[in-house]
């Protein structure tokens, strides 16, 4: 993950975790790859995809789970970062 300069080690620690719990290895397909994705956190702690690059399987499978996420810890409002979901066997 690539965190902006005003995210502290915690906040980047909470998101981490958090992303990487909702979005596991889909067990369904064959294709691997990488996804890189720029995220921003909403007023409502709602993950925002703003771009997604990527093999078109796993992207929509990447965007379909993030759709997911809440966030509850406020300091996270407005954060803008780069998550990179890797997979690969």
């Amino acid at each position: 993950m690539n965190p902006p300069a005003s995210m502290n080690l915690m906040q980047t620690e909470i998101i981490q975790k958090t992303l990487y719990k909702a979005v596991d290895f889909p067990e369904e397909t064959t294709v691997t790859g990488t996804v890189k994705a720029q995220l921003n956190i909403d007023e409502n702690g709602k993950v925002t995809i703003e771009v997604i690059n990527g093999q078109p399987e796993l992207t929509a499978y990447v965007a379909a789970r993030l759709k997911r996420v809440t966030f509850h810890d406020y300091s996270l409002t407005g954060k803008t970062f780069i998550a990179k979901f890797d997979f690969r066997n």
